[in-house]
């Protein structure tokens, strides 16, 4: 029943990461830690055969099957943006309905079934305000009734929090590490910190898909900001700060000052626990890796 629970909870996650992610193509904040490195070929009159085969001006259409797969060699989050919203997915739930004239191959959701391809390719020229993303059937303004076209509003759906349901019953609930995590974290990376929490996303994009209402009250702000000689010193030399952090070029990111983990996840013995919160306590040492009000003078001389 818990982990039926948590897979309904997370069906509903994913619903508002969607509509964040529609937020950010449409004029939202959050941004990719890296940025898209490919030519865009849609709305292109020549760029046709970036995705078909085909000689000249005669293209070969893409085998429904394969369509997905040529979105994703660019929308990787590395050539591309990568869309937020998973697919695969299968639509045989109670919890979801397919909109009439919807494509979804084997009855699974698909980049085809919310994205209008065809809008890509035949009308060269600018690209629409209101959808970007060629984004089917939306009128730039009402996203939770986008949404809605698909997740049926009933009394199952509320907030998730995946950070509560990390640890439970004496073991880790899979599930909710999937939530941010991408499949393949080997025993030894839970064990010590190794750089690669393989997240489905840059750590600030993902964090800021649900916290869209964090506020850095120092300008120019800690995220992603390099930190001096001087302060890489004080991080290396106490104790309790080297359990904080860096990410790549010594620069601050979201995970240096909070511990995103509940405590269970890793043994007490693990930098990778410390800070670590309980579920009945999401704020304190959840927000600040178990220093408090105190976190400051760990970089910063009082």
């Amino acid at each position: 029943m818990y982990v039926n629970r948590t897979i309904s909870s997370l069906r509903v996650a994913a619903t508002v990461g969607l509509l964040l992610w529609v937020a950010r193509s449409f004029g939202g904040t959050a941004q990719p830690t890296t940025q898209p490195s490919t030519n865009n070929p849609h709305r292109s009159a020549d760029a046709c055969l970036h995705c078909h085969a085909g000689e000249g001006d005669r293209v070969h259409p893409i085998r429904s099957h394969d369509v997905d797969t040529m979105c994703l060699t660019c929308h990787d989050g590395e050539h591309a943006r990568r869309e937020r919203h998973p697919i695969g997915r299968s639509f045989a739930s109670d919890q979801v309905t397919l909109p009439a004239g919807w494509p979804a191959l084997d009855g699974k959701l698909g980049c085809a079934t919310c994205h209008t391809l065809r809008h890509a390719c035949s009308r060269p020229g600018t690209r629409p305000p209101a959808t970007p993303a060629f984004v089917r059937d939306y009128d730039g303004v009402d996203l939770a009734g986008f949404c809605a076209r698909c997740h049926v509003d009933d009394q199952t759906h509320h907030r998730f929090n995946p950070h509560a349901v990390q640890y439970v019953n004496d073991r880790v609930n899979e599930s909710a590490c999937g939530f941010c995590h991408l499949p393949g974290i080997t025993e030894h990376e839970r064990l010590s910190r190794s750089g690669r929490a393989h997240l489905r996303t840059g750590e600030p994009t993902l964090c800021l898909s649900c916290h869209r209402h964090h506020v850095d009250y120092f300008s120019p702000g800690h995220v992603g900001a390099r930190v001096s000689p001087k302060i890489k010193a004080a991080l290396t030399t106490s104790d309790e700060a080297r359990n904080l952090p860096l990410a790549a070029g010594e620069t601050v990111t979201c995970s240096t000052c909070h511990n995103p983990h509940q405590r269970g996840v890793f043994v007490e013995s693990s930098v990778l626990a410390r800070g670590g919160t309980t579920p009945e306590r999401q704020t304190g040492a959840l927000a600040m890796r178990g220093f408090g009000k105190t976190i400051c003078g760990a970089c910063h001389e009082p």
